[in-house]
């Protein structure tokens, strides 16, 4: 199974040297899916023996993106943000998640006020894939149980992201430094 996980890293690798952005995520996010949907590989890294907590798979020194698999034992429910900078994938291998995507709504010329509107709703099971762009800003629900896998394009403990507050019509920025002690 371990070539199954270092032949994605490199065709991620491939999709990034050769071709930018969007065009890249997609490449990937279809690479991604067929790997959540290997019932092996689901097997190796996420089944039943598979270690709670959150653990990287893979940090590419060069090109930075990182794939990290999350195999939680509690309920969460992550308010709407963004990944800064950076792009992110989530892939479901076990259980499912529940997803917002949001759009905001603001023109920016507040600092700290943020009109953040809910635009769609679904949910991620074993191999589908919601791709996040660059400040793009969404949420997740999980339960307890819940695996998947999620690919970052930098390292967070380098990222800033913002946080925004639906209720007080807010938004504030986590520092990077903040994120060091999590994935």
């Amino acid at each position: 199974m371990a070539g199954e996980l270092e032949q994605f890293i490199t065709d991620c690798r491939d999709a990034i040297r050769l071709h930018e952005g969007e065009k890249a995520r997609e490449i990937i996010k279809e690479k991604l899916s067929a790997l959540t949907s290997n019932d092996n590989f689901v097997a190796e890294y996420c089944g039943p023996d598979a270690e709670v907590g959150d653990h990287i798979l893979h940090k590419d020194p060069e090109l930075g993106f990182m794939v990290i698999n999350h195999v939680k034992d509690y309920e969460r429910i992550q308010p709407p943000h963004d990944h800064g900078d950076s792009w992110a994938m989530y892939s479901q291998t076990v259980g499912f998640t529940d997803i917002t995507e949001y759009e905001r709504h603001d023109d920016l010329s507040k600092p700290g006020f943020a009109d953040v509107k809910a635009v769609k709703n679904y949910e991620l099971r074993q191999g589908m894939v919601g791709t996040y762009g660059p400040r793009d800003i969404h949420s997740i629900h999980y339960q307890p149980g819940v695996r998947f896998i999620r690919l970052v394009g930098n390292d967070f403990t380098l990222v800033s992201q913002r946080l925004f507050d639906l209720e007080n019509k807010s938004v504030t920025v986590r520092d990077p430094t903040t994120l060091a002690s999590r994935i």
